[in-house]
């Protein structure tokens, strides 16, 4: 997705719009095999994400972009109604921020289970 968004109302000193990316692109894989094992994986990739300064000089920068890369497997456990389920966000660690001085978690690794009931 592109983005073009802009600050319109008659105080703002800037036309731009804080922590609004500019691009965005996403896509999502998943493969269900014989035996019910799902894999499946995802990427997103952020970039043109802009934040201003809040001292001295007003100033406009820029994010710097970022990919992350997810990886899940599900796989049928005690039948089909009990599913177990690892998984990986931000597989590669990337090191990113969507908001200036607030870097966001590394890898996360999971597992879990699902249960339906009926």
């Amino acid at each position: 997705s592109y983005l073009d968004a802009s600050d319109r109302s008659s105080t703002s000193i800037r036309d731009e719009m804080q922590y609004r990316p500019r691009h965005k692109a996403a896509v999502m894989a998943s493969e269900r095999f014989a035996d019910d094992t799902e894999l499946s994986a995802t990427m997103q990739f952020v970039g043109g994400e802009f934040y201003f300064s809040r001292q001295g000089l007003p100033r406009t920068r820029m994010l710097d972009p970022y990919a992350l890369f997810n990886l899940r497997v599900a796989r049928p456990l005690l039948g089909p109604r009990i599913r177990v389920l690892v998984g990986a966000d931000n597989l590669f660690d990337a090191d990113y921020e969507q908001a200036y001085g607030l870097p966001q978690a590394g890898r996360l690794l999971y597992a879990g289970f699902d249960i339906k009931l009926l």
